[in-house]
């Protein structure tokens, strides 16, 4: 466990470990994933493309808004148009990073 100032980071309740889910798009699929998760009181994180919703077989944003609203899902940043990043100038990485 890694210690800041002496504190020692863990996880909520206090536990030392923990197993992550972690899901990428926001595509349709994840209407049955988040059932077997919830299902089965399992977490995870939603890395979301905010350029591509509604677009490729991804959600909306009003989709993804009714079905991430779960306190056992967070949703984070994926790149606004998912770029491959190390195909890209750096400077089109940051800003696709960053205005996402």
């Amino acid at each position: 466990m890694a210690a800041n100032n002496g504190i020692f980071i863990r996880f909520p309740n206090g536990l030392g470990k923990a197993l992550t889910l972690s899901y990428d798009d926001g595509v349709y699929e994840d209407i049955r994933l988040v059932e077997i998760m919830q299902k089965h009181g399992l977490r995870g994180t939603f890395n979301i493309n905010s350029g591509r919703m509604g677009k490729d077989r991804r959600l909306t944003q009003e989709e993804m808004v009714e079905l991430y609203n779960d306190d056992h899902f967070e949703v984070a940043v994926h790149g606004y148009k998912h770029y491959p990043l190390t195909s890209i100038n750096i400077g089109s990485a940051v800003w696709d990073i960053a205005y996402d």
